[in-house]
């Protein structure tokens, strides 16, 4: 597998994550408030589906501040997932990577982030996967699917 197929494949990792995470607001921890977070910022998750290169960085920011409610509101039993879900969001947010430019993927330090990226964070089809099914089964005005 080439370099620039595991840093695609990491990115749209990444993005399927912002994509399994729909909701922004509300506080508390219970499953109330998470299934609030998540049935308003649905909308979130679904810009970042649709953005387009030039408007990643922007649904990254805005993905990753709608992870921050939704770890704030987190029941214990969720927490640690969507907790890893947004660290995943903010390290990608936190590289300086072109979006619109595929020819930074081929550099060489993008790629060494991104591989290190993809080592920290090992469980995240796990973890996007927990929050998908937690949310389905607890928040009936939430369609992660």
């Amino acid at each position: 597998m080439s370099t620039l197929t595991t840093r695609s494949k990491t990115l749209g990792g990444a993005a399927g994550v912002f994509g399994l995470l729909a909701v922004t607001a509300c506080g508390g921890s219970s499953v109330e408030a998470y299934c609030d977070v998540w049935e308003e910022g649905q909308a979130e998750f679904e810009q970042l589906e649709t953005a387009d290169m030039q408007n990643f960085d922007e649904a990254f920011s805005t993905v990753e501040d709608f992870l921050d409610d939704a770890v704030s509101a987190a029941p214990d039993e969720i927490e640690s997932q969507t907790e890893n879900l947004r660290d995943a969001i903010a390290a990608i947010n936190n590289l300086d990577i072109d979006f619109e430019n595929p020819e930074s993927f081929t550099d060489p330090e993008v790629m060494e982030d991104l591989e290190q990226l993809e080592e920290q964070f090992a469980t995240i089809e796990a973890d996007s996967q927990a929050v998908e099914d937690y949310v389905n089964e607890n928040c009936e005005n939430v369609d992660l699917s």
